[in-house]
């Protein structure tokens, strides 16, 4: 592992549970992968995102408007504006995985991009880990190139280090990203990740509450 990446698991030592934060992209999920999970009805999220030598910022506003059912929007810093759209048509509970189907870009403004996502949690006996989650699922649209790169099949694990810390690790159908999330308290949370095949350095924060 290099440098870089050993750096961003050892700043997320620090830091209550971990809300059902955006991605980068947008959408509830990992860092640019996105989950099963959506934000319950009349919940809302914000999140601001910075990458490595200040070049480009991400702003991002999710909001549930009913029970398993979210949409937003992210907006970039070179002023391209994305409206997302995700649906939870079978909440995990149980043995049973969650399945939820979504689009990034709506209006394809830049590139649409439709997929489809599984997220099962497995519990862990070992001391100091909770669970682990696995997503897996397949997008069309999306281009490597993109601002809303997601396409064919990806993947990603997150691991519960404790209430406070989750890391994660995914494939987002072109790259190999790691990070994670601390929970700070009264709904803030703090992301950090290394995306891409030049490793960029991503973070940012989000808060996450009710009406």
């Amino acid at each position: 592992m290099s440098l870089p990446r050993m750096l961003v698991f050892l700043a997320l030592a620090l830091g209550g549970a971990v809300f059902a934060a955006p991605s980068f992209l947008g959408p509830t999920g990992l860092l640019l992968v996105p989950s099963a999970d959506a934000l319950a009805a009349d919940e809302m999220a914000l999140s601001i995102y910075g990458i490595e030598g200040g070049a480009r910022a991400a702003y991002v506003f999710n909001y549930g408007i009913r029970e398993n059912l979210e949409v937003g929007f992210a907006r970039y810093a070179d002023r391209e504006t994305v409206i997302n759209a995700k649906y939870n048509f079978q909440p995990e509970e149980g043995r049973r995985a969650g399945v939820a189907m979504g689009v990034l870009d709506l209006t394809d403004q830049v590139n649409a991009s439709l997929y489809i996502v599984v997220s099962k949690k497995f519990e862990l006996a070992s001391p100091g880990l909770t669970n682990f989650r696995v997503h897996a699922g397949l997008a069309s649209g999306g281009t490597k190139n993109s601002t809303v790169p997601l396409d064919g099949f990806f993947g990603g694990l997150s691991l519960d280090v404790s209430e406070k810390v989750i890391l994660m690790a995914e494939h987002d159908g072109n790259n190999v990203n790691v990070g994670g999330s601390v929970l700070f308290g009264s709904g803030l949370q703090a992301n950090v990740g290394m995306v891409g095949d030049d490793e960029t350095l991503v973070y940012g924060a989000s808060y996450t509450t009710s009406f």
